[in-house]
């Protein structure tokens, strides 16, 4: 069901940003990318940046498990984290594409631990690749005494059978010290699908979740972002507007990134105040409410 228009709304408060106020913004404010500098540090994303920190850092946990809705701040997030770990004492890569068989993502992490994309003609079987990853650990990474941390995005599409050898592959240890860390990102069926593999459940060392915003943490959100854009004024919303704002996306930041960047070029076509009620009532109208919607797509 479609939101009805913001009838209600009112616009009364200091500091609604104008239609020229994105001349004043050096950068948009609220694409959906990995910009480290639009990171907002929520409660429960810096809890769980802090605890996957302390799990590379610790090293001898073998896997950890993210999870959050779609949309919550997944991937912003694990690019924070990769930040953290600094290159002299970690090796990090990342698996973005989820559709890889186990032979695929041993192919990748080899690729990217050397820095040079490695051909199926070079090591055309599992044991190629895997004799390849050993030789890698044992010299590249344990010679350096660094860590390797790999990190898989979407892992609740991976299939069970891949699940399986990625428990398999923290077996392959230095003597004493453990050689990576796997972290597995992905929605919230990935702890259903890990807690029917009793093997690898027993493995993951640390559990975190991320969920949506609470309607303060969204308020500091918008203004993080437009101040990180380059804004100067005041909260360009009221109360009565964050309040609906909120009742839309139920603070999930990708809806609400979505939201925020129709309004401003909105306003800015039209050269209408961005808290005005027509300009959120034809965004709105385009969005689903989160608690009224099995999944949201396209967003």
């Amino acid at each position: 069901m479609n939101v009805k228009p913001l009838h209600a709304v009112s616009t009364k408060s200091s500091g609604t940003m104008s239609a020229q106020a994105d001349e004043h913004l050096h950068t948009a404010p609220f694409e959906n990318t990995r910009d480290r500098r639009f990171f907002f540090s929520s409660a429960a994303h810096e809890e769980a940046l802090s605890r996957l920190t302390y799990l590379a850092e610790d090293g001898n946990f073998s896997i950890g498990m993210l999870c959050g809705t779609v949309g919550s701040g997944k991937s912003l997030l694990r690019t924070m984290l990769h930040a953290r770990l600094n290159p002299d004492h970690f090796v990090r890569v990342n698996i973005e594409n989820s559709l890889l068989d186990f032979d695929g993502m041993l192919l990748e992490i080899i690729s990217q631990i050397d820095g040079k994309r490695q051909s199926s003609i070079e090591l055309p079987d599992r044991y190629s690749r895997l004799a390849e990853l050993k030789h890698l650990l044992s010299n590249d990474i344990a010679g350096s005494n660094r860590h390797l941390v790999i990190t898989i995005d979407e892992a609740q599409m991976l299939e069970r059978a891949t699940l399986d050898h990625i428990r398999a592959l923290t077996n392959i240890s230095a003597e004493r010290n453990n050689l990576m860390t796997i972290i597995l990102i992905g929605q919230p069926e990935l702890e259903t699908i890990i807690s029917s593999l009793p093997q690898l459940d027993q493995r993951i060392g640390l559990r975190c979740r991320i969920n949506n915003l609470g309607v303060e943490e969204m308020s500091q959100y918008i203004e993080h972002r437009l101040k990180v854009a380059g804004w100067l004024g005041n909260m360009p919303f009221t109360r009565n507007l964050l309040d609906e704002l909120y009742r839309v996306c139920q603070g999930n930041p990708r809806i609400l990134n979505r939201l925020l960047k129709l309004a401003i070029e909105h306003a800015r076509l039209n050269e209408k105040m961005l808290g005005d009620n027509a300009v959120i009532a034809v965004i709105a109208d385009q969005i689903t409410p989160v608690h009224e919607a099995d999944t949201i797509t396209g967003l």
